[in-house]
């Protein structure tokens, strides 16, 4: 007999809250900018079985999106240097940024939002994007692609829960990064950064 259908999802429920919470003790203990970017996409490719995706921020200029980190596909130098900026129009794989809310697409290639896609980029199909927000302010987004099968409300739920983590972790680093803050601010800052990713840790727990 095969295994029941509500064991099975509360057992792959509970393997997700594990992952997540794994991803959260891996995070906190960071300090780097790119470690935390790196493993954090790193995990929300393994929970989604996603093929790739990227970490975007937002530039300076408020005008684009700055693709930071990027896994399972391996630009050249060229290319990135050519095409890491995306602009902040509301194209499909910007509007997660641009409107700070998730976006979702079974069939990338012929998406209406579509804007198109670099030469040697491959092709995606199914995407998920969803914001980094602090304070309900998006500062980028996690893009996702190339699941076999289409992204649901499941995943699109499980990554924003992923990000809101990730946005915390990030804001810390960057913290860390600022040698100008001073000390004082600096440590008050990632204190409090801190008691809010542990909160989110104890609730997954």
């Amino acid at each position: 007999m095969g295994e029941h259908p509500i064991t099975h999802n509360k057992t792959e429920s509970y393997e997700r809250l594990q992952a997540l919470y794994q991803m959260s003790v891996e995070l906190s203990a960071l300090r780097s900018l790119e470690s935390v970017l790196d493993t954090a996409l790193d995990h929300c490719l393994s929970l989604t079985g996603s093929q790739f995706g990227f970490i975007g921020l937002n530039a300076t200029n408020g005008k684009a999106l700055d693709v930071v980190v990027i896994n399972g596909f391996n630009p050249s130098n060229a290319f990135y240097q050519h095409n890491h900026l995306i602009p902040l129009h509301p194209n499909l794989f910007a509007r997660a940024a641009l409107e700070s809310r998730a976006v979702k697409t079974e069939d990338a290639m012929h998406d209406p939002k579509r804007v198109g896609q670099p030469k040697d980029h491959p092709p995606v199909r199914t995407f998920l994007g969803v914001p980094l927000r602090i304070r309900n302010q998006p500062i980028g987004m996690i893009g996702l692609a190339n699941r076999p099968e289409p992204y649901n409300d499941e995943h699109e739920q499980l990554l924003m829960t992923c990000a809101a983590q990730v946005a915390i972790v990030i804001r810390n680093a960057q913290l860390y990064e600022q040698p100008s803050a001073p000390n004082e601010k600096l440590e008050q800052k990632v204190v409090r950064r801190t008691q809010q990713l542990q909160v989110a840790k104890e609730a997954l727990a």
